[in-house]
């Protein structure tokens, strides 16, 4: 792991740690990012991630009714990693990668990973893996805060998720952002939760082709 995003992620950690009580109540929308936690120098771009009872103050898109699980262990480590990430491109001068993806294989990564990426798993429609269009070339952006994509700007890009729905059901949901606008994609649950379907792959197929026209 990079240094700066290692310590980064330490401080992060230890400073969950110490406004883990009873900190929720000072998370307040601010910035370009309205979840966000204002400290000493101003409206930093902090998403509300904090460790045990404060996480409960990153609800997640609360889709269909259903909170996030950002109070739970498997929650707020994903977020935790999220945050310092962000942290350290901000105001370090980390430089996050963004590995090259091909064209060809972008729909079954995405597919895979609404299948079997754990941090997408322990938080519904809260996290998700984010690929950007530009240039013709597709890059991986990582897992990002659902809602910190829908709520920006920029290229044409696309986040899958998962959700549960009000019956239940889990299945995959693509955001899709073209043209600075952005909208969503349910796609139908499917047998044991592989979503890596014929019928999931020929739509998301058709959705992504129309990325960076």
């Amino acid at each position: 792991m990079n240094a700066i995003l290692g310590n980064t992620l330490r401080w992060t950690i230890i400073l969950a740690g110490a406004f883990s009580a009873g900190a929720a109540s000072a998370l307040e929308p601010c910035g370009d990012a309205a979840p966000a936690y204002h400290c000493v120098h101003g409206s930093f771009r902090f998403w509300r991630n904090f460790a045990g009872s404060a996480m409960q103050g990153q609800a997640g898109m609360r889709k269909y009714g259903w909170p996030s699980h950002s109070a739970s262990v498997g929650g707020f480590r994903f977020n935790a990693q999220v945050q310092a990430r962000h942290i350290a491109a901000e105001h370090f001068g980390y430089e996050p990668a963004r590995p090259e993806v091909d064209p060809e294989s972008a729909v079954d990564y995405l597919l895979s990973q609404a299948t079997s990426e754990a941090a997408i798993w322990s938080q519904h429609s809260n996290l998700a893996r984010k690929l950007t269009v530009e240039n013709g070339a597709v890059y991986d952006d990582g897992i990002s805060v659902l809602m910190d994509f829908v709520d920006s700007s920029g290229p044409d890009a696309i986040a899958i998720t998962v959700e549960t729905t009000l019956e239940g059901e889990i299945q995959p949901c693509a955001y899709v952002r073209r043209d600075g606008d952005v909208r969503e994609e349910p796609f139908d649950p499917a047998w044991m939760n592989d979503f890596r379907t014929e019928d999931n792959r020929a739509r998301l197929g058709e959705i992504f082709a129309g990325l960076g026209g």
